[in-house]
């Protein structure tokens, strides 16, 4: 299943996921996080994507140049919690549970982010998450309101 992002651009993006989930089976999600998914975008903003995957899914990302799109930010989740990004000239790394992930539903998750806002003030706000692709119906993750967990 994969589910087209609210843009123009969303058949490109579309077509990548299509591609690299095609050709890397150990990834089990990928969700939009980010302007994107919170309709703050601007023409030129860049896709922000989180992954669920495993360390193996990380360092087949970071072989394949092919995949390396400079307006994705691609963060891989390796372990449950902690992420890397697979590409990019910065490093970025984290734990969702800091970002307060959670999965509210089979399509949508929230998790807390912060960003400058101008000044030196720091925002923190909460920001939802669409789920853009999945291999397998996934089962929600920390936080979870369902009464079946």
């Amino acid at each position: 299943m994969v589910r087209e992002a609210e843009s123009s651009s969303s058949d490109s993006i579309g077509n990548f996921i299509k591609l690299l989930t095609a050709a890397c089976d150990g990834l089990q999600s990928i969700w939009l996080i980010g302007s994107r998914a919170n309709g703050t975008a601007k023409p030129d903003s860049d896709w922000d994507l989180l992954a669920f995957g495993s360390p193996a899914v990380l360092a087949y990302l970071r072989s394949c140049p092919e995949y390396h799109r400079s307006d994705i930010d691609f963060l891989v989740v390796t372990d449950g919690d902690h992420f890397e990004n697979a590409w990019g000239m910065k490093n970025k790394s984290g734990s969702i549970s800091n970002w307060e992930w959670c999965q509210i539903s089979d399509e949508y998750a929230y998790y807390t982010g912060a960003k400058a806002s101008g000044t030196d003030d720091i925002v923190v706000d909460r920001q939802i998450s669409l789920l853009l692709w999945a291999r397998v119906p996934t089962t929600r993750r920390r936080g979870s309101t369902s009464s079946l967990d």
